[in-house]
C-alpha cells in the first residue's frame, strides 16, 4: 500500500514546518533548550543544521501525533 506524500507545509509541537528539496525545515534556533524540540533532536527525529532545526524524515512524528492541516499561515523560514 503506497503511503501519500507528505505535506510541502505542516504544523506539528505547535512549529511550522516547510518542505525545503528532501527535508522540512522549521524555526531558527532561538531557543536550544526547547523541551519538545530538544527532545525531538535527541530520539534523532530532527537535526540542527544552519540554525535552524531541520526534519529529514517526518513520518514517526507525523504518524504517531498528526499534523495540523492547512498551515497555510506560515511564512517561508
Amino acid at each position: 500500500m503506497d503511503r501519500e506524500p507528505y505535506p510541502d507545509v505542516f504544523a506539528i509541537w505547535g512549529v511550522t514546518w516547510i518542505t525545503a528539496g528532501t527535508v522540512w525545515v522549521g524555526p531558527e534556533i532561538t531557543d536550544p533548550e526547547d523541551e519538545m524540540l530538544a527532545l525531538a533532536v535527541a530520539c534523532e527525529r530532527i537535526i540542527r543544521r544552519g540554525g535552524r532545526d531541520v526534519m529529514v524524515d517526518p513520518s514517526i512524528p507525523l504518524d504517531r501525533f498528526g499534523g495540523e492541516e492547512n498551515a497555510e499561515a506560515a511564512e517561508e523560514p
